[in-house]
């Protein structure tokens, strides 16, 4: 492969609701994507209307001489659930799951049910499990019924058995939304937030990623948030001292780290997805969540390519998050 094919890997792009068209079979082909992303958009056809898109989608990158897609969702259970009846079985929240009289059964009995739902669909990443601590107080609008537990060590244990049970069935797992954006009283999907909380509480709301890390999850996923005791001045998805130093760096974390979606309105309101995607890029992610509007995509990923034909730095993040997906691949979807 061309090295500019190779770092295609480094995009995970929506899927329009018409599905594989002529013309995204043309933005398959030129951006040659590490990832596709799945949405309520995309299911509602039913369990053998999936199996047939995740199946057009793999067979038009493999023509191209690309690896095969990383395939993901959101299937965490409750209201976020792209997989929902009548076509698959329902799944609880985290909260429902944390809540029951064997809280750990419960998890890896539903990660089992999960994982089975997913793999008949060919869907090989779960986008799960938040590990966001609870708010105490005041109702988080963003995290109602997403969280394992206000208690930082219930909410690791049950996220690494989470996790433990996805993978050792062949479902990649990303663990978000680093830095645990728990208590936020603004939705980032609609502007940026800032998290505000003293520093034994970030030290806490930290300690599930970590365990999760040590758990060898697959995908760490931040938030466009801003969190002062780490960085004042940027955003997670922006921030070097968050995703390079402290997630990789600090923490030894050997997947991939995945920005937030890039046309939230966190990012949408301020900067434009071209310049989003650099900045994500060289504050350390690996791969970068375009989930809509695919012309738009292909226009900031030309963007992007054009700009590393010049720009050193920029290329060489490009590769090294390249690679970086593609060894999470080799682990588990090419052994």
């Amino acid at each position: 492969m061309d090295i500019f094919d190779t770092i295609g890997q480094c995009f995970c792009i929506g899927v329009p609701e018409e599905g594989v068209t002529p013309q995204y079979l043309d933005i398959i082909r030129e951006i040659r994507p590490g990832a596709f992303i799945l949405f309520s958009r995309n299911t509602k056809g039913g369990r053998e209307f999936v199996k047939d898109l995740t199946n057009l989608l793999s067979d038009a990158l493999v023509v191209t001489g690309s690896p095969p897609p990383i395939i993901c969702v959101d299937q965490e259970g409750g209201k976020v659930s792209r997989l929902r009846p009548p076509h698959w079985p329902y799944l609880p929240s985290f909260e429902e799951l944390s809540n029951a009289s064997e809280p750990e059964k419960a998890v890896s009995d539903c990660a089992v049910l999960c994982a089975s739902m997913l793999k008949e669909c060919g869907i090989n990443m779960n986008l799960a499990p938040c590990l966001d601590l609870r708010s105490k107080g005041k109702c988080n609008p963003v995290l109602s019924e997403r969280t394992f537990s206000q208690d930082p060590y219930k909410a690791a244990r049950l996220g690494e058995i989470y996790i433990s049970t996805l993978q050792k069935m062949g479902i990649l797992s990303v663990a978000k939304h680093f830095p645990g954006i728990g208590g936020l009283d603004i939705d980032p999907h609609t502007d940026i937030a800032m998290i505000r909380r003293s520093i034994q509480e970030t030290e806490e709301a930290l300690f599930p990623f970590i365990s999760a890390i040590n758990s060898n999850c697959a995908g760490i996923m931040t938030s466009h948030v801003i969190e002062p005791n780490l960085d004042p001045s940027e955003i997670a998805t922006f921030s070097q001292r968050i995703v390079k130093i402290m997630i990789k760096e600090q923490y030894g974390f050997e997947g991939i780290a995945l920005s937030d979606d890039l046309f939230m309105g966190a990012i949408r309101r301020h900067i434009p997805p071209f310049m989003a995607g650099k900045k994500a890029l060289m504050a350390g992610h690996d791969m970068l969540l375009y989930c809509h509007r695919p012309d738009i995509t292909l226009r900031a990923v030309r963007k992007i390519k054009k700009e590393a034909q010049t720009d050193a730095m920029l290329l060489k993040r490009l590769i090294d998050g390249s690679q970086s997906v593609l060894k999470v691949k080799n682990r588990i979807l090419l052994s």
